[in-house]
């Protein structure tokens, strides 16, 4: 099933499919969805339900729905608004769909972004970071001492109330409230993995792709998306496609080029508990708080 708000990208998406392998066309499922609308996925998991029932009928959800602001002077409308798609949207689907997946195998993909790295590390509460990236992180830890706090202080003086309460900073960021919900997801991530444990849960970065969503780098800048070094949306889909389908028991030499990052390490493996985690876009296990360049080491445990 593809789920997005606007029918004509639905249009687009297919045709783009079917144009590819016109026999995917049957199996292909269209519904407009807006993730900040819990009514909105509240129908359209019905809508799943009623067709396929309410026993297993997923095998995978893919979070991708995002947006960004740069600063501007409606900062907390900013923030609200996205954390509404990027973070609360997440939760919601996730709510209402997860009832659906697969009790045995199924998966949950998370679209992050290297922004919830850079987020916390533009966090200078300590109590507050160490919170984000721990392994024992709660949703309602998130929401008590990091979301609520950002948005009160967000009404009350912007960005820099912010600054003052430590939670970012205002010299060099000038994307605060999507390294906000990034930084929010990937800890809902650790925490909806380890609450979840019957299912493959993880989040990912797709890296620097030339999409509406950076847009505004390249309107920034001045130069096309090519020559700032992003890539085309086919090779940000690769990660999503990895964390889907790769076996963490299968040879990395056998797994499908197309879903095969360039440099990897197998992301998870269900039967040691290892679940709930970050990855590069090179498919590689990356830390909650520090930026890892694509092509470098991976994480350890």
């Amino acid at each position: 099933s593809i789920l997005t708000r606007k029918l004509h990208i639905l249009n687009q998406a297919v045709k783009s499919i079917t144009n590819s392998n016109p026999s995917f066309g049957e199996r292909i499922e269209c519904l407009v969805i807006d993730v900040a609308s819990q009514e909105s996925v509240r129908a359209a998991a019905k809508t799943v339900s009623d067709k396929f029932g309410t026993s297993e009928a997923l095998y995978a959800i893919v979070n991708n729905a995002g947006t960004m602001f740069t600063d501007g002077p409606d900062f907390s409308g900013e923030l609200k608004t996205t954390l509404d798609v990027n973070m609360y949207g997440v939760v919601s689907v996730c709510d209402a769909f997860i009832p659906l997946i697969q009790k045995d195998k199924g998966r949950v993909v998370m679209t992050s972004s290297a922004g919830g790295c850079i987020g916390i590390s533009k966090i200078s509460d300590d109590a507050v970071k160490q919170m984000l990236i721990s392994e024992t992180v709660t949703w309602k830890d998130v929401c008590e001492s990091f979301l609520n706090p950002c948005m009160k202080l967000a009404r009350e003086g912007g960005r820099e109330k912010l600054a003052e309460a430590r939670l970012t900073v205002v010299a060099d960021n000038i994307f605060s409230s999507y390294f906000i919900s990034k930084a929010a997801l990937n800890a809902y991530t650790t925490y909806l993995g380890k609450t979840h444990t019957n299912l493959v849960i993880n989040g990912f970065t797709p890296g620097f792709i030339e999409t509406d969503l950076t847009a505004h780098f390249r309107e920034r800048s001045g130069r096309s998306g090519s020559e700032m070094g992003m890539q085309g949306p086919e090779e940000g889909a690769k990660p999503a496609m990895y964390l889907l389908f790769a076996e963490a028991t299968a040879d990395f030499a056998k797994i499908p080029v197309s879903m095969r990052p360039a440099k990897n390490v197998l992301p998870h493996d269900p039967t040691k508990g290892i679940n709930g985690r970050y990855y590069g876009s090179d498919g590689v296990r990356s830390p909650l708080d520090v930026y890892r360049g694509f092509g470098g080491p991976p994480y350890g445990d």
